[in-house]
């Protein structure tokens, strides 16, 4: 009897090991950066600095601030992806892509979006608040928030805003709207 509940110790460690190394496999680049697009994770960063740009006067006329909005994705992808890496693994990763690649994720982030820019906490209904309450308490959503609220990210994908856009010529002025008759 002590041999077999020895074995069955010994099974049930080994399968827990090699489910925790399962899960800790690195996430491939191509699966992070498409993670970060579903999850408009550039469009999130222009929608924070566009409001900290107009919010704060001390930062309206400061360079950052005149050219963000014109940083491509993949700048800020990449400055992101080491971040991504280090909190969410392989697996992590495809479970986030598999909820907000959904109609119904996509709708979710759209969302959240437009809640931040509008600074209106009450767009989502709550059917989505309870999709996304059940997400963030998961494994997946929990590794998603460690890579969202990483302080060394967000100074990261900053210098890599503020880099290249010092690194290119500036943008041309907005024309006015043209009038239509």
């Amino acid at each position: 009897m002590a041999r077999f509940l020895k074995w069955g110790i010994v099974t049930a460690g080994t399968i827990a090991s090699l489910w925790a190394g399962a899960q800790s496999l690195a996430v491939s680049d191509e699966s992070a950066w498409s993670v970060l697009r579903a999850l408009r994770f550039a469009d999130l960063n222009r929608i924070v600095l566009r409001r900290d740009c107009r919010g704060k006067p001390e930062l309206a006329n400061a360079p950052i601030c005149q050219r963000f909005e014109f940083v491509p994705d993949k700048v800020q992808e990449n400055a992101a992806l080491p971040y991504f890496k280090k909190h969410v693994s392989a697996w992590q990763a495809s479970e986030v892509l598999a909820f907000y690649s959904t109609p119904a994720g996509e709708q979710l982030t759209q969302t959240l979006l437009a809640e931040i820019e509008q600074n209106n906490p009450g767009l989502l209904s709550d059917t989505q608040l309870e999709s996304l309450d059940r997400f963030n308490k998961s494994s997946p959503g929990v590794a998603l928030s460690h890579f969202a609220t990483d302080p060394e990210q967000s100074i990261a994908v900053i210098k890599a805003i503020v880099a290249y856009s010092f690194s290119t010529p500036a943008a041309p002025p907005a024309s006015p709207a043209s009038s239509k008759p």
